[in-house]
């Protein structure tokens, strides 16, 4: 309160802001998806999941065993591609305002190529998928998905690896390809 941060979802954004906005062109930005730089020296695991739970625990208040949890699906979201099931990490509450977008704010700035997505179209999920594979962040999914079947399918279909994908047509020639999920 003494910086003039007012809650936590401020303290988050105050400790770790976005990169700066660019100006628009008028067809969007890119996405901007980059990989992590890798630490020059080893990397003691059990030190890493211990100062994850730390920031977890700085940010928001959880049920026991809440930072554990989100400590080590950070972990597994940068070393997706060596599972064949794909674990989702779900924010519910009871109640309106409790930290969930501020939990996923948190996990966004965690974990590797962050894609948020308040509001997506299937072709553009499945199209960024395939492109750069990132650890997709849906927020308020209950007021999008809902009405989506197409959303909900490619969503579900990315469990495991043997589902995880989606087969559309491309071309003048209307070539059936496949794109991952």
């Amino acid at each position: 309160k003494d910086l003039g941060v007012s809650g936590p979802a401020r303290l988050v954004d105050a400790a770790m802001p976005p990169e700066p906005r660019q100006a628009p062109e008028g067809k969007g930005r890119p996405l901007g998806l980059q990989d992590p730089e890798p630490w020059a020296d080893p990397v003691d695991g059990a030190a890493l999941l211990e100062d994850l739970v730390e920031t977890v625990r700085r940010f928001l208040a959880l049920p026991e065993g809440g930072a554990e949890l989100m400590a080590l699906w950070v972990a597994f979201a940068h070393c997706h591609d060596a599972f064949h099931v794909s674990a989702l990490l779900v924010f519910a509450s009871p109640e309106k305002r409790c930290g969930k977008t501020t939990a996923l704010s948190l996990i966004q700035r965690l974990s590797y190529r962050a894609l948020p997505a308040a509001n997506i179209t299937a072709p553009a999920l499945f199209r960024s998928i395939e492109a750069w594979a990132p650890t997709l962040l849906i927020d308020e999914a209950d007021m999008f998905l809902k009405d989506s079947p197409e959303l909900n399918g490619i969503i579900n279909s990315g469990h495991t690896r043997p589902t995880a994908f989606v087969i559309r047509t491309v071309g003048e020639d209307f070539e059936p390809r496949k794109f991952s999920t």
